[in-house]
């Protein structure tokens, strides 16, 4: 991390010391005055500081008086202007505070910033976040904005072959659900899941007697991805509701490195539907559950590269150990095949969830063993503190906070393995009083995880488990 090039010479303009501001009606933004025990920015020009860190991370020297700090919008690693910045100690005590300036950045001094410092980073529009346990001298802080408006493309289009596709036993139908590819490159986290028994969104197409083409449309993101359509049989077993109907994967259909502009609609779009040659049976031996639990479900998908990811088909083993995906070949050479296998338990307001990633799996007609599900933390609020029960005994945390609509409002990175953290209070963040839902993930993954060293997009990439657990409090 030391050898890391260094940018370019910033004119490092300090926030101010002085009187609170109120940037935001949502979120508190102050600059603290400075005192004894405290201290702020400055309008001094010292040594460059590292670049950011795409995806943040901690990184750089042992803290010794002072730190780095960059703030940066988690959806494009943007810098972010006139953030509150402040550094505490262990119990919470402030020490530093300032703002970042138009290139996202800061540096706070104070002798007492020294090891296990926490960084909180407020900003009007974004969530306020907190990363505690620091010991490197540089921090990159992404914000998440809950608010913010995803661009997307329309696209629509029909599949190629869809009316010489196998046929299916007197009384079923076929449906198509289609797709765009996830653009996160990990594949740790799959969409909700479409219930086909209800009203069909348009990305679903249904052969009927009135409708013999799938024509399909929705939309997507910008940018390079992959288009597919997972081809299922549905068997409405006798009845005329669809709320009992079953359904069997019986193909899939694809279009590769397609290019969305921003807003351009996109018509005419063709899936071709992948030979069975092209397509592989998984079997899944999902390991025991734990204590306690009883869902379990399975999600296989690929990772295409810049492509992004495939999901099949959301949700592809609910109750069977078998599924079909497409193999790794043709146009999806080189794509990285994986697994989920995931187990739950308790509702929406208290549970918890362990979940095993298989990645790579390189033989898909192998039986594929995951490892034994990881332990869920324990997590618990008490006025300010968050106390984090030891789960498989990973050293990065992340925390999050729900108010009592869910939205929302605070999220933290824990490095190491405290056994507890101070919530920041203002003028730092402002966070949401009465019930709450407090949200602890332990993250176990294959990258370096220390309180001097981390890139959490590394991080994220080399994920081998998660244990999730969320329990209803009050602030």
């Amino acid at each position: 991390m030391e050898a890391r090039r260094r940018a370019s010479r910033y004119d490092v303009r300090m926030g101010m010391c002085g009187e609170p501001k109120v940037r935001s009606t949502a979120l508190v933004l102050v600059v603290l005055v400075a005192a004894v025990a405290s201290g702020c920015g400055d309008d001094t020009t010292g040594p460059p500081p590292l670049a950011p860190l795409a995806g943040g991370g901690v990184e750089g020297a042992a803290l010794a008086g002072s730190i780095d700090v960059h703030v940066i919008a988690s959806y494009d690693d943007a810098p972010i202007a006139g953030a509150t910045v402040t550094v505490a100690d262990p119990s919470g005590a402030i020490l530093a505070s300032g703002a970042s300036d138009a290139t996202g950045h800061v540096r706070l001094d104070a002798p007492a910033i020294e090891t296990r410092a926490s960084v909180t980073v407020a900003s009007a529009g974004f969530v306020a976040s907190t990363w505690y346990g620091v010991e490197g001298d540089h921090v990159t802080v992404p914000l998440v904005a809950p608010d913010r408006d995803e661009p997307s493309t329309r696209v629509s289009g029909t599949i190629s072959g869809w009316s010489s596709l196998p046929s299916i036993a007197a009384g079923h139908y076929l449906l198509a659900v289609v797709e765009g590819s996830h653009a996160d490159a990990v594949g740790v986290g799959p969409r909700a899941p479409i219930d086909l028994r209800t009203a069909l969104p348009s990305s679903v197409c249904m052969t009927t007697a009135s409708a013999p083409a799938c024509s399909w449309s929705m939309s997507v993101r910008a940018g390079l991805q992959a288009h597919y359509a997972v081809i299922v049989d549905a068997d409405p077993v006798g009845t005329a509701s669809r709320d009992d109907d079953t359904f069997t994967v019986i193909g899939f259909a694809l279009a590769t490195g397609v290019s969305v502009d921003p807003g351009v609609e996109v018509t005419g779009e063709v899936l071709e539907v992948l030979l069975p040659a092209d397509i592989a049976s998984i079997t899944v031996d999902f390991p025991p559950l734990p204590t306690g639990f009883a869902g379990v479900i399975g999600v296989p998908g690929l990772a295409a590269g810049d492509q992004g990811v495939l999901v099949f088909p959301r949700g592809a083993i609910p109750r069977s150990p078998v599924a079909s995906v497409p193999k790794a070949t043709g146009v999806l050479s080189g794509a990285v095949t994986w697994l989920l296998a995931s187990a739950q338990k308790g509702d929406a307001a208290n549970g918890a969830e362990a979940t095993s990633i298989v990645r790579p799996i390189t033989d898909p007609s192998a039986t594929i063993a995951p490892p034994p599900y990881p332990l869920t933390p324990d997590v618990a609020a008490s006025g300010t503190e968050v106390a984090i029960g030891a789960g498989s005994g990973a050293r990065l945390h992340l925390l999050g906070i729900e108010d009592a609509s869910g939205r929302l409002a605070w999220t933290g990175v824990v490095l190491g393995a405290p056994p507890s953290v101070m919530l920041p209070m203002a003028p730092a963040a402002t966070l949401p009083t009465g019930s709450i839902r407090l949200i602890a993930t332990e993250v176990t993954t294959s990258a370096t995880v220390s309180p001097a060293a981390v890139e959490l997009r590394a991080a994220r990439v080399g994920v081998t488990a998660l244990g999730r657990t969320w329990v209803t409090s009050s602030l």
